[in-house]
């Protein structure tokens, strides 16, 4: 049986022992084996690693962002080096496949590493000049607010893994270190809601960026919300991908697995609710249930394997039993409430006006995604979706170089990209007269 190393916090640029005396274990929901334990912080934990942070952060906001850069364009090479490593760790952590954690999982958080520091580091948070007339100008400088864009721009944090899957936590701790990150930079701290709350309440934090579900969102930025913080809220969704008449069948039904099943359905941006025209229901049904001997379950560390248990045992309660009700027609939310699973809906349609009508019947707006041929078409009715993230012929993927975000309830702000950066820093605006008169009303009095 694999096992791991107790986790532990980190600030101070060390590992730390809990003052709680308390940990929790990390389950393996692949096998249900305890794999390891988790040191819970107390208190006076995250109090210490605040206080790490606001030690290190005048030294880290004035360090010049081509410095900044270097460290973390060194943390994604460390991150590739140990590819397999992490990979392994995430799979026995998650439960998802070592063929998608191996590819996926790390690649994709050195591509943002390697994104956010050639953005700094080519001078993306320089501020802007603007020339009000021959002797007056205003200039808007972009400063630290107070994890990749975070550090980028010159913040100092505090990370709390979710207590379902924290291993990672001490690892990428670690290999900032050996990057070159100062201590107190990056600080870790493990704990269920109670951890995140006074964490999130705690005068001395300038923002939260929170992942997670609507209802938890909603409570982290109302928390927020009592001392002005800044908020970053990437939460659930309901999303729809609607297969025109005129669609490709075979890249119709290969978006809409993509949609539900990579991760084991426990992505976000699920496209969970189909809809596909009333007389293309047979074939697309047909062609998917034809489809489904690719969808591998297995040992998780076979390279063949791609679906995975989900994340815990409760978890996959959860889906079953709303899965049940749903075919047992018990009325409830089902087509309205994220379950977080791989439960994929085919809704049919008669015209394209009452498919967009209807993907647009939900409190959530995450995601949604279009299928055509005709390109005309797509970017007609993708303008017509209520959703931040949205695709044509194809579905999930998200570089670091695409500003992602939420509309209505399924969050706030955005990540990656340009504006993701911009998240992180605050404008001050200045301007600065040099013609030696004060305008004034009052000049003649």
């Amino acid at each position: 049986m694999v096992t791991y190393s107790a986790r532990q916090l980190y600030y101070d640029g060390k590992l730390q022992a809990a003052t709680s005396n308390k940990t929790f274990q990390t389950i393996d929901p692949a096998t249900g084996a305890h794999i390891a334990d988790i040191h819970e912080a107390s208190r006076a934990d995250v109090d210490k690693a605040i206080q790490s942070a606001e030690r290190a952060f005048p030294s880290w906001s004035a360090t010049p962002p081509i410095q900044r850069a270097r460290i973390l364009q060194k943390a994604a090479q460390l991150l590739r080096e140990q590819n397999n490593e992490i990979a392994t760790a995430e799979t026995h952590d998650t439960g998802k496949a070592f063929s998608e954690t191996s590819v996926v999982d790390v690649a994709t958080g050195a591509d943002v590493l390697e994104y956010f520091a050639n953005l700094v580091g080519g001078g993306g948070l320089n501020g802007e000049t603007t020339q009000l007339r021959e002797d007056a100008w205003v200039y808007t400088k972009k400063a630290p607010l107070g994890s990749a864009p975070c550090l980028a721009a010159g913040n100092t944090m505090v990370y709390k893994p979710s207590e379902f899957t924290s291993l990672h936590g001490e690892t990428l701790a670690k290999v900032y270190t050996e990057a070159g990150l100062p201590a107190g930079v990056f600080n870790v701290v493990h704990g269920a809601g109670d951890v995140g709350a006074y964490l999130t309440a705690h005068p001395s934090i300038a923002k939260v960026s929170f992942t997670g579900q609507v209802a938890t969102g909603k409570k982290v930025a109302a928390a927020a919300a009592g001392n002005m913080k800044y908020v970053t809220m990437e939460l659930g969704g309901k999303s729809p991908l609607l297969v025109l008449p005129d669609a490709d069948l075979e890249i119709a039904v290969d978006g809409a697995m993509m949609a539900n099943f990579y991760s084991t359905g426990q992505v976000c941006t699920n496209g969970t609710r189909v809809f596909v025209p009333k007389n293309m229901k047979s074939a697309f049904e047909k062609r998917l249930l034809e489809k489904m001997q690719y969808v591998r379950a297995g040992p998780v560390m076979d390279p063949s394997t791609n679906f995975g248990p989900l994340v815990s045992r409760v978890h996959h309660q959860k889906v079953v039993i709303t899965s049940d009700m749903a075919l047992r027609q018990i009325k409830q939310p089902f087509f309205r409430e994220e379950i977080f699973g791989p439960v994929l809906s085919i809704l049919t349609y008669d015209t394209i006006e009452e498919a967009v009508q209807r993907a647009n019947t939900t409190e959530l707006g995450l995601a949604a995604g279009v299928f055509t041929s005709n390109l005309n078409v797509a970017h007609r009715v993708i303008d017509q979706l209520q959703a931040g993230i949205t695709w044509v012929n194809s579905w999930g993927e998200s570089p670091a170089e695409m500003s992602v975000g939420g509309w209505k309830q399924s969050g706030l702000g955005v990540e990656n990209g340009r504006r993701g950066i911009e998240a992180w820093v605050q404008n001050k605006s200045t301007l600065v007269d040099m013609s030696n008169v004060v305008v004034t009303a009052f000049a003649k009095l």
